[in-house]
């Protein structure tokens, strides 16, 4: 009977062991995946009991590019646009003293844009003039388009609203002549400075606002280093 109730004792204690083992380990239904800031970490960390500091170092160090990433993974600032190279020249001295690169790119930039109300492009140029005189006979504002891609149609009219050309859509319409509403979008050359985000970190708000203040109506604009054509450097 002594070895039954050493056994038992023996028992009880591992149960015990065992039991207290499992009160300490962890529920994983108990723990937020959104708080933890680094499970690679020696240990864990919650964004709640994290310094504002070291958490937008954090933040800044996944956005930035890093020396290993590509042209197409960087974000560029595009300043301007400008009239006079002599003002883009003096904006970039600006970001060279701080060490910053910046180079002067001549872009095609869209303005804005317009509504063509049309018909054709006719089977032939004879077709067309054949259609154009008729419209003039009966008074219709209307013309020949002779190149791009709508060579050999007849334009009525080029609108800076689309709400105008439908309202002459409807009229010729009335009259029996179906036209149709192409919307053209305007362009022209300009010239802006390309600073790099990442390296522009360094500027502080101070400097920006300063910037905007002496050279009025410069704008800032962010896009991917690799989508922004280049076409010179400023000397």
């Amino acid at each position: 009977m002594r070895w039954v109730f050493g056994f038992l004792i023996v028992a009880n204690i591992a149960y015990l062991v065992w039991q207290s083992g499992q009160s300490r380990a962890p529920d994983p239904a108990q723990t937020n995946p959104e708080e933890i800031i680094d499970t690679d970490a020696e240990s864990l960390e919650l964004l709640s009991e994290m310094d504002p500091a070291v958490l937008a170092q954090k933040t800044r160090a996944a956005v930035t590019p890093t020396q290993g990433q590509t042209a197409s993974q960087q974000l560029c600032w595009l300043l301007g646009p400008f009239r006079e190279q002599v003002t883009a020249k003096q904006v970039a001295t600006r970001f060279q003293v701080l060490n910053i690169p910046a180079s002067l790119r001549t872009i095609e930039g869209i303005t804005g844009l317009d509504y063509l109300v049309y018909s054709g492009p006719y089977v032939s140029r004879a077709d067309a003039l054949g259609k154009l005189r008729m419209l003039q006979e009966l008074q219709i504002d209307s013309f020949l388009i002779t190149r791009g891609a709508l060579t050999d149609a007849i334009s009525y009219g080029l609108f800076p609203k689309r709400s105008q050309a439908k309202v002459l859509q409807g009229e010729l319409a009335e009259m029996g002549y179906q036209v149709d509403i192409r919307e053209n979008k305007r362009t022209e050359v300009q010239q802006w400075l390309v600073v790099p985000v990442a390296v522009a970190e360094k500027v502080s708000i101070a400097f920006w606002q300063e910037l905007e203040s002496d050279f009025d109506g410069i704008d800032r604009q962010q896009k991917w280093c690799h989508a922004i054509a280049s076409t010179g450097n400023i000397d």
